[in-house]
């Protein structure tokens, strides 16, 4: 997530750049959150087939089965986020 956000960020209208990245526990859950400016010109084709992601989401189902993660994408204007839960075991 984190080289996308470098890789796919793209300076706004005004030529600013964006990337915002934030871990935090929230009762047993560990969350990550990453968002960026991301604009695609219309007519250019995607700049990426969302591969990566796809991937992710294969090994946290993997490493973290059943209910104990969830990934949210979201893409509100030129925001690209993506939102990260993953159940944190107890310890003794």
């Amino acid at each position: 997530m984190t080289p996308n956000a470098f890789k796919y960020c793209t300076p706004s209208s005004e030529g600013d750049a964006y990337i915002f990245m934030k871990l935090e526990v929230q009762l047993s859950s560990l969350v990550i959150i990453i968002s960026n400016i991301f604009q695609r010109i219309p007519k250019e084709p995607a700049l990426h087939s969302g591969i990566g992601l796809q991937n992710l989401s294969k090994r946290m189902k993997h490493y973290y089965p059943g209910t104990d993660s969830s990934m949210e994408i979201k893409q509100t204007g030129s925001i690209y986020q993506v939102v990260i839960h993953l159940k944190l075991k107890e310890s003794n």
